[in-house]
């Protein structure tokens, strides 16, 4: 067998060498993936490969991962590599729309869904919710979805949703696109001092009192605009109402923002 490219960050001597779908060879030891994934347990106690699958220039057996792109297996044992050494995360995040999907297939077909959670807590770290937000749409984590969307309100300096991420939406969960497009229309177009005036009088007639006094003893009975933390944190889930993701969101959902 001719012996494919090899991906130069993972090419050590003497390790278990996988392939990817596009013939891209990886060299990564057996141990992290056996701790993170019952696929690659269950595998590791398989016979070696067939002859078929040996690279002729080293003589070392070659792992096929069919479901496994490149792009997407590289980024993956990246993350893997390391955390399994507590080496510095987040320079080493994905952004890449293409990669996030691959690596969500990746995480899917080998039980390495631990490698997502641990990129969606680094950039939840960081105070950054699209990539979190594009990993629980693929998923169908409408849980997720639901609470992450009332967090990327607070992304006040995003005006709009991400390229990447409408890329990744459309193509995977054009529903949710529209949705979450819509909730940005909604905050940047129709929860203006007015709007806001008119509901906030709306609810104190129908029993929310305690809506307006508590706007009155934090001094905004002047209705300050959307762009404000506050504005976020009180008016928009009332004015927004249940999120676009489900039909009913608990309150406490909100009082953790």
């Amino acid at each position: 067998m001719t012996s494919p490219g090899t991906e130069p960050d993972f090419n050590a001597v003497g390790l278990p060498v996988f392939e990817a779908a596009d013939g891209v060879l990886f060299a990564f030891p057996w141990e992290p993936l056996v701790v993170a994934s019952s696929f690659f347990r269950d595998l590791k106690s398989l016979p070696p490969p067939t002859e078929e699958h040996q690279d002729s220039s080293s003589n070392r057996s070659i792992i096929p991962l069919p479901s496994a792109t490149s792009n997407g297996l590289k980024a993956t044992f990246q993350i893997i590599h390391r955390t399994t050494h507590s080496l510095p995360l987040f320079d080493h995040l994905p952004h890449e729309a293409e990669t996030l999907v691959d690596m969500n297939v990746i995480a899917d077909a080998y039980d390495l869904t631990s490698v997502i959670e641990k990129v969606c807590e680094a950039y939840k770290r960081a105070g950054s919710y699209f990539v979190p937000f594009c990993f629980a749409t693929l998923a169908e984590e409408v849980d997720q979805m639901n609470i992450l969307s009332f967090h990327l309100l607070h992304e006040t300096t995003k005006k709009e949703v991400p390229d990447w991420l409408c890329t990744v939406l459309q193509a995977n969960a054009p529903i949710a696109q529209a949705k979450l497009l819509l909730m940005y229309h909604v905050r940047e177009t129709n929860l203006d001092a007015n709007a806001f005036k008119s509901r906030a009088d709306h609810m104190l007639e129908h029993s929310y009192g305690g809506f307006l006094k508590k706007c009155v003893r934090n001094r905004c009975s002047e209705y300050r605009i959307a762009d404000s933390k506050w504005f976020i944190n009180l008016a928009a889930p009332r004015l927004l109402g249940a999120s676009p993701f489900c039909t009913v969101v608990p309150e406490s959902t909100f009082l953790t923002f």
